[in-house]
């Protein structure tokens, strides 16, 4: 890891530009993010000798700085690596280190809110230190003034994250209304602190955290009271579950819009997790200011939190992996956000006639409905048939529904540097309500085809892989193979001659690589593009072909075969090199339409100005994500819909099967 210290003067030698946006329906959107932060450019540097100090920091740390510094390196003496990393993170905020299995557990399990410091934590702070206080003879003056200090000395500790600067604001208008005897009046403090924030910064208004914040508190202090009104049982453990389920419902059509996730162990993870996760919040934090006076003082705290915490992690974990502890939902439109919460807020508006009991009665109907309406698929079936070209940068990724519903997953994209199927390929699978793949082939196991196939098949179960059959003994299929068969999916190695009718209407043919022994560069680990699946698939009078990164003289020499025939769209070879070029090729196949997948200003110059040109003289339409961004076609019995979601291209292309 670079070793950056703050006040360094260095030159950086690097790639400046915008940062990139949205490049895919509903993808999360990097530039605005960074955007409202007040930041526009980024530099992209790949090697560390790249980064040079002109001028270093030469002022001694902050006495806080080296005061903090020197209890994490104790919290991380006393604890494993993996537990002194997530209890930082709940005591600090310091997420960085936090493995990503553990925090991917606690996401499904709805109880991730515990590793970021946010308002839970403040809360926790502020119950504590009331209970503390109340063992003296404190005034309610005095009193107040001391938790004030508490909140702003935490604050100082974790460095002022927006969270905890909106968390602080909530809590100090809280004890002004204690302090005034208006503790009834929460709604009251709840917006008068999101109007206080807003009149700072108004863009907050759009940030995930805020909204998620603001709902979870407005869930506490509208809804459960309502709900222990309603629930005739009065039972300390089950008002200990009513909290997180009225925050559940709060925050229900949030986490389905910006995440896909519906967490149905949260319900009952929550209550036992929150709490433990208040003692292990409060011995971490006693246990990291007292290891001031020595390893064995703070050892005192820390181990029992350890212990907490382990018990935590072993209940989210086994809980993560049961199933259905969770559910991947579809991303709901803005609408259906819109009447749920007008559905939720007047099913339990105050009211004592029998009108206002009728209209809540319906209302409750009525958000229930619409949250059962929010897990239907984007994607229905419709009896067409769907290609969606993702934008996943220098790589190649095709989704592909056929007019029953079945899913295929051509390539998945990837690189060294990017992780494309976890930010693009599953996000993408999940707002469509996607749960599992039908089909998915590997063309090669070059990374920018291969590592996105690897990141989805972990993730979303896969019922059919296939793969060339010449790269039978490679082992860069090792990880992919074993995550299909984990949920009992099938391997198929394919061969030039070979085809199929996965359904009616439909054929699936092999054109490469060659029916023979594994080749040179299965055994060798050499270049596997000239093994390249190409895959026709027909669909009636439609027709696409896959042609991974074959070059020329692989194309070429499919000329001598009976399997070459006209296709109404073909993926261009190699993002576009002029060194999978054929002239010859393309006449036979004699596509409408081509698509080429690379990466904006991407080094290699892909796609080679000369196959443009040869396939703009050719009358072939070229559709090219490094300008069109995601391209999706829907094919409608004779007319091809197309639409570039970067792009002004869209249109319907009538009578394709006359034009070709």
């Amino acid at each position: 890891a670079l070793n950056v210290r703050g006040g360094d003067v260095r030159q950086v030698t690097g790639k400046v530009g915008v940062p990139q946006g949205r490049r895919n329906p509903g993808e999360f959107n990097y530039r605005q993010y960074l955007a409202d932060q007040q930041i526009y450019y980024t530099a992209s540097i790949y090697e560390a000798d790249r980064i040079q100090v002109i001028q270093p920091n030469t002022k001694e740390a902050s006495f806080l700085e080296r005061w903090k510094s020197q209890r994490i390196q104790d919290v991380e003496r006393l604890l494993s690596p993996e537990q002194s990393a997530i209890l930082l993170g709940m005591i600090l905020g310091i997420t960085d280190h936090i493995p990503d299995e553990e925090y991917e557990a606690f996401q499904k399990t709805g109880t991730v809110h515990l590793l970021s410091v946010s308002g839970l934590h403040v809360g926790f702070i502020l119950l504590f230190t009331e209970f503390f206080l109340s063992l003296f003879s404190i005034g309610k003056g005095k009193k107040r003034i001391i938790q004030v200090f508490v909140l702003l000395g935490y604050g100082f500790l974790t460095g002022w994250p927006v969270t905890v600067q909106r968390a602080v604001w909530m809590a100090g208008f809280a004890l002004l209304a204690l302090q005034w005897g208006r503790e009834k009046n929460g709604l009251d403090v709840l917006g008068l602190t999101g109007i206080v924030i807003l009149l700072y910064n108004p863009v907050e208004l759009f940030s995930i955290s805020f909204q998620l914040s603001f709902s979870a508190v407005w869930g506490i202090l509208y809804l459960l009271p309502k709900i222990e009104q309603i629930v005739p049982w009065e039972n300390s453990l089950i008002k200990a579950f009513l909290l997180p389920i009225s925050v559940e419902m709060a925050l229900l059509p949030l986490s389905m819009y910006y995440f896909q996730l519906f967490s149905v162990s949260s319900f009952w993870v929550n209550p036992m997790v929150v709490w433990i996760g208040a003692f292990v919040i409060l011995l971490g934090l006693l246990g990291f200011l007292f290891s001031s006076f020595g390893l064995f003082v703070g050892a005192i705290f820390l181990y029992p939190a350890d212990g907490l915490l382990k018990m935590v992690c072993a209940l989210v974990n086994w809980v993560s992996q049961c199933y259905g502890s969770y559910l991947w939902t579809p991303q709901p439109p803005i609408y259906f956000l819109i009447l749920y919460y007008s559905f939720l807020f007047f099913a339990f508006f105050p009211g004592k006639s029998l009108f206002f009991s009728k209209i809540n009665k319906i209302c409750v109907v009525g958000a229930f409905s619409v949250w059962l309406a929010m897990f239907s698929p984007h994607q229905k079936v419709d009896g067409n048939f769907h290609l969606t070209f993702l934008d996943v940068g220098q790589g190649n990724c095709l989704l592909v529904q056929t007019p029953t519903g079945e899913q295929w997953m051509i390539d998945g994209g990837g690189s060294e540097y990017s992780e494309m199927g976890e930010r693009v390929v599953i996000p993408w699978l999940h707002r469509q309500g996607i749960q599992g793949i039908d089909w998915m082939v590997s063309t090669h196991p070059d990374t920018d085809h291969l590592k996105g196939l690897e990141e989805t098949a972990r993730e979303i179960p896969v019922k059919n892989l296939v793969l060339p059959a010449s790269l039978q003994q490679t082992e860069a299929y090792d990880t992919l193979i074993q995550s299909v068969w984990r949920n009992n999916g099938n391997i198929w190695y394919v061969h030039a001659g070979q085809s199929w009718h996965p359904e009616q209407n439909m054929t699936v043919e092999i054109w490469n690589p060659p029916a023979r022994q594994a080749s040179i560069a299965s055994q060798s680990g050499e270049s596997s593009n000239e093994e390249s699946v190409i895959l026709y698939v027909a669909y009636q009078d439609f027709s696409f072909l896959i042609t991974g990164d074959a070059g020329a003289e692989t194309l070429e020499n499919l000329l001598d075969t009976p399997y070459v025939k006209p296709v109404t769209l073909v993926q261009v070879p190699h993002h576009g090199s002029r060194y999978s070029y054929s002239s010859a090729f393309y006449e036979a196949i004699h596509p409408t339409l081509a698509v080429v997948q690379c990466k904006p200003n991407n080094m290699y110059g892909h796609p080679a100005p000369e196959v443009v040109d040869a396939l703009e003289e050719k009358h072939i339409y070229l559709l090219r994500s490094d300008q069109d961004g995601c391209i999706t076609i829907d094919v409608q019995e004779k007319d091809l819909s197309i639409h570039a979601y970067l792009s002004s291209t869209h249109g319907i292309l009538k009578n394709f099967a006359d034009v070709q």
